[in-house]
């Protein structure tokens, strides 16, 4: 059965801060079913993000997802949010 699908409390303002540092962002949330909650298009290459709330935790179907689909990278505040563009721009650079 397809669980409901919801945002953190947190999705706009992280969505906020990852576009207004240039990354494109698709909102993947309504999907639900383990998929992660953005696409993001940044420094040339495409990720995927779980948004989750301070102390949220990874459900098994979003496990699942990772284990079938790959690395889904997890944020959990706007700092966060910094911090992965960073790390993306770095590796990036190579």
């Amino acid at each position: 059965m397809r669980r409901a699908a919801k945002v953190d409390a947190n999705h706009g303002e992280i969505v906020r801060v990852l576009r207004g540092a240039g990354a494109k962002t698709l909102s993947l949330a309504r999907l639900g079913s383990g998929t992660p909650d953005l696409l993001i298009n940044y420094a040339g290459r495409l990720h995927l993000v779980e948004i989750k709330g301070r102390t949220g935790r990874l459900r098994a179907s979003q496990r699942k997802f990772q284990e079938e689909f790959g690395h889904v990278y997890v944020v959990r505040s706007t700092h966060e949010a910094i911090s992965l563009l960073t790390q993306l721009r770095i590796e990036a650079a190579g």
